[in-house]
């Protein structure tokens, strides 16, 4: 498998794309493999998007008992999970948190909620505030 990488890796680097079915090879890398996956994604990283990583903070405004069936998520309504309970943070908390990202060099700030959209009470309590 690693010349596999290697040989894929030296591929894009040279500005080849990769076919459909060269790219899902890569999900058959693992154990020790796995560190060559990373070292040939950082090379590749680096040739095309240079050595800035840039710095994202996301907050979940809303948390919990979502309406929405994804079986794979904890938030979901339908499912017994660890989630408990609902939490919903204020404007007053969104806000010193997009505060405090921007003190520690968060580039970017993302505010995320669990659903599909707000319902609409919480529409009506948002107009409310």
């Amino acid at each position: 498998m690693l010349d596999c990488v290697q040989s894929l890796a030296r591929q894009v680097l040279a500005g080849e794309f990769l076919t459909p079915a060269q790219a899902a090879s890569l999900v058959n890398v693992s154990g020790e493999d796995v560190y060559d996956l990373f070292y040939w994604a950082n090379k590749i990283r680096i040739r095309f998007m240079g050595r800035e990583v840039k710095f994202c903070a996301i907050i979940s405004a809303k948390t919990g008992q979502c309406s929405e069936d994804c079986k794979f998520c904890a938030q979901s309504s339908h499912y017994d999970t660890a989630i408990q309970g609902q939490t919903i943070l204020n404007d007053a908390q969104i806000l010193e948190s997009a505060a405090h990202a921007g003190q520690v060099g968060a580039d970017a700030f993302g505010i995320v909620n669990s659903g599909r959209a707000p319902t609409r009470q919480e529409a009506r309590l948002r107009r409310l505030i």
